[in-house]
């Protein structure tokens, strides 16, 4: 469907419980902590991602991915397109400072959940909402904020990745969650940009016909 305003009548948000003790991966720049929620406001217009905060409802967020494919695939893969060859080369400069994180979930996490076609219909959505590219994220944010409003007690959204599906992916409001919501597994953090880590991330990424170019 296009792109449309959220519905003025009443609706009533389906809700995913994530639960406590789930394992869950981040892609985060190393000067952030791997628990640390992103505090920037997005434009309400350009630039952003899909559900960042803006000004207009100013909140800290973070997005979460089910596994670790699925956090690199939403942060590498972005418009990545494969080459004559069939492959998709990532620059350095798109790992240079990331990390790779894993956190647990300590308590259980009501969501907002957008992982289904009912799920959307429900918002009166459908895939729309968590396919469209980033010329549309202006309105993806929008409707971010009108479900905070539709579902005072969510804590956050949950959809199925597009880059690596059926995983979900999530994203967590910072005013809703408490502190100490996520425990950081502190071994599972891996530097990207590490020459260790691009032959790591090379290792996972070939069943995906990805690789990373090394510096020069």
């Amino acid at each position: 469907m296009p792109a449309s305003p959220p519905p003025t009548g009443p609706v009533l948000p389906r809700h995913f419980l994530l639960p406590s003790g789930t394992m869950v991966w981040r892609v985060h720049e190393d000067r952030w902590s791997s628990d640390a929620f992103n505090p920037s406001r997005a434009d309400p217009h350009f630039g952003g991602s899909r559900f960042d905060s803006t000004p207009d409802d100013p909140y800290d967020f973070l997005y979460l991915a089910g596994s670790e494919e699925a956090a690199l695939s939403e942060v590498l893969a972005r418009d990545l397109w494969p080459n004559s060859d069939g492959d998709r080369l990532l620059a350095y400069a798109s790992v240079a400072g990331r990390c790779l994180s894993a956190l647990v979930t300590t308590r259980e996490l009501r969501l907002v959940s957008l992982r289904s076609t009912l799920d959307l219909a429900a918002v009166g959505q459908d895939e729309w909402l968590v396919n469209t590219d980033p010329s549309h994220y202006g309105q993806t944010r929008a409707w971010a904020r009108w479900l905070r409003q539709a579902s005072d007690t969510a804590q956050g959204l949950a959809w199925q990745s597009n880059r690596h599906r059926p995983t979900s992916a999530f994203v967590l409001f910072g005013d809703r969650c408490l502190a100490g919501t996520l425990a950081v597994l502190h071994s599972h953090t891996r530097p990207l940009y590490s020459p260790d880590g691009i032959e790591w991330l090379n290792d996972r990424l070939r069943a995906y016909r990805m690789r990373v170019e090394p510096p020069r």
